[in-house]
């Protein structure tokens, strides 16, 4: 299932909402650093599609290279908690990347990554999940992501 930038970039406001996160009670912090390491990996995978697309100067494609690094980022420094902040910053991250995207026309595979990207992060909000409409398991979300590193 695909969506648009539109409804991703729609739903990821919810995303950086601060506050409890009944949803990551489950997960440890290895599968939570685990799995923001693959949002990076995934989405630093599509760079040369997003360096190539008409309309992204040098300055939007720095931005998000940029912003894949902060996400990076996040994945090595989780090492103490699971929760709000952590989320929330992918999440703001992901926001980012999808706003800078709008209204270019991306190859689908770009919107795929950044769909898993996005639902994956939701799988750890599951009381957001339904507002994002990506309908992508969380282990759907990690094949793509996988997918799109090799």
């Amino acid at each position: 299932m695909t969506v648009s930038r539109r409804a991703l970039l729609s739903s990821l406001p919810v995303l950086t909402i601060v506050g409890v996160l009944p949803g990551c009670a489950g997960f440890s912090i290895y599968q939570t650093s685990s799995d923001i390491s693959m949002i990076a990996k995934g989405v630093k995978a599509i760079l040369p599609l997003i360096q190539a697309v008409t309309g992204v100067g040098s300055k939007v494609y720095n931005k998000i290279v940029a912003v894949v690094a902060e996400i990076e980022s996040l994945a090595t420094s989780n090492t103490t908690a699971v929760g709000t902040t952590v989320w929330s910053n992918v999440g703001s991250s992901l926001k980012t990347i999808v706003g800078l995207l709008v209204g270019l026309a991306v190859p689908s595979w770009v919107n795929t990554v950044l769909n898993a990207a996005v639902a994956l992060v939701t799988s750890y909000l599951p009381s957001l999940a339904a507002s994002a409409g990506i309908g992508m398991t969380p282990d759907q979300a990690r094949s793509v992501l996988l997918a799109a590193v090799k």
